[in-house]
């Protein structure tokens, strides 16, 4: 029997992200006591808004909301919305926003450290988006990470695959300094799902198709009109979603087929390779080995759960 989580989301809304928080609010298993926004998929003011309109679809808008950090580490990265103007796949016609005000005033860093206090052991903190929030949390409180019951991370690659960027995952190429900061530093049990592993695991083209029978299914079907449209052009049968896989497994251990640990690097100096983890024991074991938290890499995954997740979401 699964144990019921006390969940933190930190995300950069983003149609993934938006999928993936609905999956934990249609989950039994879950209670989602806070979800804190970053800079990545679109920048900061734009994503908190879009977790509250997905907040506002399920009606959910009780869930406090946090603003985090508003750039990566260095502050120099330059990322503009990668999924529409909008940041939730220009949805046709959208409802008004929820009002700005139901922001809360505390910085998301300082609402994170606070909770990891005030919940000690208890917290599955699910980072989906790049974790310049979570590293920030870890300098400011050395012991953050310990405090915490688990960290999913969604980010990294491990066969140096790329979709934005060349060699090297989104989140991880937002803000690679904050992601060698949390892998390298880590104090907690830390799973983390590669991108290409979420690219295995993608959802059916036809599972988008068929949403047009609850008020929810037809706002993600919406959020992924252009992501569908761009998948059926290249001929692909699936649509990736990435931040999906990170909630499965933190809500489903049972749901994970295949893993390894792994300490785990990012590559930092300029150029084609920036944001790219390495990894010592998987797919090479002839590699020799560097030090560092042992973080468990999920490979494979159980889509009928994954299914099922995605299926009680739109209901």
């Amino acid at each position: 029997m699964e144990e019921r989580n006390t969940m933190v989301i930190d995300c950069d809304a983003g149609i993934d992200d938006g999928l993936a928080i609905m999956m934990a609010l249609a989950n039994p298993m879950v209670k989602l006591i806070s979800i804190t926004c970053v800079n990545g998929n679109s920048p900061l003011e734009m994503v908190v808004i879009n977790v509250l309109r997905v907040l506002q679809k399920c009606r959910r808008l009780d869930i406090p909301v946090y603003s985090g950090a508003t750039k990566d580490i260095l502050g120099t990265a330059q990322v503009t919305s990668t999924h529409g103007h909008d940041g939730l796949g220009d949805i046709p016609n959208p409802e008004t926003p929820p009002p700005r005000d139901l922001i809360q005033s505390e910085h998301a860093v300082e609402g994170l450290i606070r909770m990891a206090n005030e919940h000690q052991g208890q917290i599955t903190l699910v980072a989906i988006g790049p974790l310049t929030n979570v590293a920030l949390a870890m300098k400011l409180d050395p012991q953050f990470t310990s405090k915490l019951k688990e960290l999913v991370i969604m980010g990294g690659n491990i066969l140096a695959t790329g979709k934005r960027f060349p060699a090297s995952e989104f989140n991880f190429t937002v803000d690679p300094t904050a992601a060698h900061i949390v892998v390298t530093g880590t104090q907690c049990p830390t799973t983390l799902v590669p991108l290409e592993t979420c690219i295995s695991h993608s959802v059916s083209n036809s599972w988008f198709e068929s949403l047009q029978h609850s008020e929810k299914s037809r706002f993600v079907a919406a959020m992924y009109r252009g992501r569908l449209n761009e998948s059926k052009m290249g001929k692909k049968s699936e649509c990736l979603v990435a931040d999906g896989c990170a909630v499965v497994v933190a809500i489903y251990k049972a749901a994970i087929k295949k893993a390894m640990y792994s300490p785990c690097k990012v590559e930092l100096h300029e150029g084609m390779t920036k944001g790219q983890m390495v990894t010592t024991k998987i797919l090479r074991p002839w590699a020799k080995s560097f030090s560092g938290p042992e973080i468990n890499v999920v490979l494979e995954l159980d889509m009928e759960t994954y299914y099922q997740m995605l299926n009680e979401a739109v209901r």
